[in-house]
Parts: structure tokens; C-alpha cells; sequence
């Protein structure tokens, strides 16, 4: 037993060292590791660890230390959309569009509501917006979080009680169509771990908005609009450029970099 950088229990055996991140993706990784795990010599080890979890994907580190020298590197993020989000045929589109009243028009904000996912900020840009959009409205997805309270009390301070509909969590099976139907997402927060749902809502042909900062730029790199999370104004002009972009062709390698099959390749070019 050893103790991964992450900090959280690891297991040693046939020279390999992982970390007891558990779930499938542990079990995937562990069945290629102890494979390859006949090709090390005495004088290799190699560690695996999460560094951080962030909804369904996880970073994770390679080490290989040789000779006693350590060389640790980012190896992959572990992240795949789920089947059951695959496009939905109109009728289950009407069906959920049914069930949430949903408008015609709408952007949409998939997150837990909690300070650091800037909230006040992004509807603030939408009562800006929804002058020139009088149609417009504003769908939230999630579940209350933490000092929720003021989020809530913004909506009624701006007179956008009739705008802006919040959701509260919504089951997996659901969420797809609510993204089919979404003009632009929009997902401005302060910091983020990795950043998930701007990938998911990309992955279904729909105009995305982000936070400026350097996390979400690497995981979408020229294929989202970014705004300063700290300017309102400038969310609100940016959101105007998303409403007027057309759908763009998805671009299939910047999701194949979060296949497990290519993970799997990362993994095995290392030894």
C-alpha cells in the first residue's frame, strides 16, 4: 500500500501502483495497467492517481519514475457522453418540452446553483438581452447548492419572475432534451475542476457561451464564444453574438479526445 500524489489510498502489485479511485473507469484502467504491467523491470514503477473529480470525469497523472527519477505528466481526462443522450426523436422532444413548460426560445445553464457558478452575473447579462429579446427566455438547470438565496432574489429584484425558470434537478434521461431544444448555453462561472456541461451541450450542435479563464479555454478551445466572468456587460454582449450564430458542425475530434478508446491508447503509448 502506498499513498498516491492525490492523497488518497493506493494499491501496489506487478510493479504497478494505482490509486483506489474506484468505479469503471478504475476497473478499465487497472485491466490495461496490470497487462502492460509484464513489460516493466526492476527499476521502473508506475503510479496512477486522480487528482480531482469533477462530475463524471477525472483528471488523471501518469509517473514513472526510473532510475529514481520522477517524471510526472497530465495524462487524460476520463469522459464520455452517456447513450441515453443521444438525439431524441421529436416525440420524446415534445414530451419533454411538455413535462418542463418549456418555452419556444430559451438559453439554458446547467449547474448546481452556488456562488462560484456566477449566477447573478449571468442573469443580469439576461435581463439586458431579454429587452432586445422580448421572446427570450432563461432555463436553469440544478439543484440548490450553497448560499443559493441571492440567486432567487435577483430574479424578483429584476422583474424577470416570468423569464427565467428554474428547473431544479432534472434525471439524465430528461436533460437531453432539454439541450435539443436550447438557442445557446451559457456557462460563465468564476473557477471550475474541468467543466462538463459545455462540452455536453456542444456535443449536441448547440451554441456555446463560457468564462474566459484558462480551464474552459482548454477544454473548448475555438469552440465556444468566452466572456469575463466579473462583467456582466460583457456576458450580455457576448450572449448577443451566441443568438446570432448559426449551428456550427460538431467537431468530432475535440469530443473523441474524451473517448475512453483514446485514453486507453494514452495510457499504453506511455510504456
Amino acid at each position: 500500500t502506498a499513498s498516491s500524489p492525490s492523497g488518497s489510498q493506493a494499491y501496489e502489485g506487478n510493479g504497478v501502483i494505482w490509486s483506489d479511485v474506484g468505479g469503471v473507469a478504475n476497473d478499465f484502467i487497472l485491466s490495461i495497467l496490470n497487462n502492460k504491467a509484464a513489460w516493466f523491470t526492476g527499476d521502473v514503477t508506475t503510479t496512477i492517481s486522480s487528482t480531482t473529480t469533477i462530475n463524471t470525469g477525472s483528471w488523471f497523472y501518469l509517473t514513472v519514475v526510473k532510475n529514481g527519477s520522477n517524471n510526472t505528466k497530465q495524462l487524460f481526462e476520463a469522459y464520455k457522453i452517456r447513450e441515453d443522450r443521444e438525439k431524441r426523436d421529436n416525440e420524446e422532444i415534445q414530451r419533454v418540452k411538455k413535462y418542463y413548460k418549456l418555452p419556444d426560445s430559451f438559453i439554458l445553464s446547467v449547474s448546481t446553483l452556488e456562488p462560484r457558478k456566477n449566477h447573478l452575473r449571468m442573469i443580469r447579462a439576461f435581463a439586458e438581452i431579454s429587452r432586445d429579446l422580448p421572446d427570450l427566455y432563461y432555463v436553469i438547470v440544478g439543484k440548490k447548492g450553497w448560499y443559493y438565496e441571492d440567486i432567487f432574489e435577483s430574479v424578483e429584484r429584476l422583474g424577470l419572475e416570468d423569464k427565467v425558470k428554474f428547473l431544479g434537478y432534472v434525471p439524465e434521461e430528461d436533460l437531453a432534451g432539454i439541450y435539443d431544444q436550447a438557442d445557446g448555453f451559457i456557462y460563465c462561472s468564476y473557477y471550475e475542476g474541468f467543466g462538463i456541461p459545455p462540452l455536453e451541450a456542444y456535443s449536441r450542435g448547440i451554441p456555446v457561451l463560457c468564462s474566459d479563464i484558462k480551464v474552459l479555454r482548454e477544454v473548448m478551445g475555438q469552440n465556444a464564444l468566452y466572456a469575463d466572468p466579473e462583467d456582466y456587460w460583457d456576458i450580455y454582449i457576448k450572449l448577443k453574438e451566441l443568438l446570432t450564430t448559426k449551428h456550427k458542425k460538431i467537431d468530432q475530434q475535440l469530443l473523441d479526445n474524451y473517448s475512453w478508446i483514446n485514453s486507453a491508447r494514452n495510457i499504453t503509448k506511455e510504456y
